[in-house]
């Protein structure tokens, strides 16, 4: 398994992602439609994708921190084949908002994470260095999910 991502938003929960899963020795893409917010993550060794389909093309394991499903599809889109990627998103969603945008992915060609983290900001996991972010990573793909506590 490799240990390149693309976060794509990087709002509170995107910036925390990214920047836990660099300091466990990922090489985390970003991409956020503001560019400058990128600043601190490049600064922290981050790669900055000029594109979402750029970042997408560049990364297998695709994480989604934008706030709705709407606006995912509207970012990947332009991506064309998604063969081989799995996407995990990070939002609050319906269950049926869930199923359509898990649809649409595997139309694609891509997995989608069913079920994300079951975390706030405020929980230990995104505010301290421990492995919250790459235990994520592997359990959300091979098991489905990972409450936090």
């Amino acid at each position: 398994m490799s240990n390149k991502i693309i976060v794509i938003g990087l709002g509170s929960m995107g910036s925390a992602l990214a920047i836990a899963l660099l300091k466990n020795d990922y090489e985390v893409t970003v991409w956020n439609r503001t560019a400058s917010k990128a600043a601190p993550l490049l600064k922290a060794g981050a790669i900055q994708a000029g594109s979402v389909a750029e970042g997408v093309g560049a990364n297998n394991l695709i994480a989604i921190c934008v706030s709705n499903y709407d606006d995912t599809t509207l970012l990947l889109e332009g991506c064309g084949d998604l063969s081989g990627k799995t996407f995990i998103r990070l939002t609050t969603a319906s269950a049926s908002e869930a199923k359509v945008m898990e649809a649409w992915a595997i139309r694609k060609g891509g997995l989608w994470g069913r079920r994300g983290l079951s975390c706030d900001q405020g929980d230990e996991g995104w505010n301290s260095s421990n492995h919250l972010a790459p235990i994520a990573y592997r359990r959300v793909i091979r098991k489905g999910g990972l409450p936090c506590g």
